[in-house]
């Protein structure tokens, strides 16, 4: 594990810090693989009543560039009440600000809506620094 910003998450590592965050089960390498492209971090849920859900992180699981996962978040973040969400945009990117209180704030940005949105998640949720498993790669 490497402890990193979350300012600096990209790619699979931003998609397993969201899953980390939504508290999914994340297992590595469930089938076996040991290496190539399956071998990485999955989804893995089984529940007691026959739901199944399954996804590599970072290529089925991907809220960080997928709207079908990451506008969800999004949503119930944003109907809790316990957050009020600003965007910001510039022509480096887009920033979204996450205000808890009046001294307490979060701040993700990147280069999309969603990437920025999923770092401020990720910082609200799990804080703005995190270990993160070596295996990934932190920046492309």
């Amino acid at each position: 594990m490497q402890s990193v910003s979350v300012s600096d998450l990209q790619g699979e590592a931003l998609d397993w810090a969201v899953a980390k965050a939504e508290g999914l089960v994340i297992r590595r390498d469930p089938m076996g693989f040991g290496s190539g492209s399956e071998s990485g971090y999955w989804i893995w849920e089984e529940s007691g009543r026959g739901l199944k859900r399954y996804g590599l992180i970072g290529r089925e699981y991907s809220p960080s560039t997928k709207w079908s996962e990451g506008g969800p978040i999004i949503d119930a973040l944003r109907e809790c009440g316990q957050h009020q969400f600003s965007l910001q945009t510039d022509a480096g990117g887009v920033c979204v600000l996450s205000r808890s209180t009046e001294s307490i704030s979060f701040r993700g940005c990147g280069e999309t809506v969603l990437i920025a949105a999923m770092r401020c998640y990720v910082a609200v949720k799990l804080g703005e620094s995190l270990a993160v498993p070596a295996f990934l790669s932190v920046s492309d």
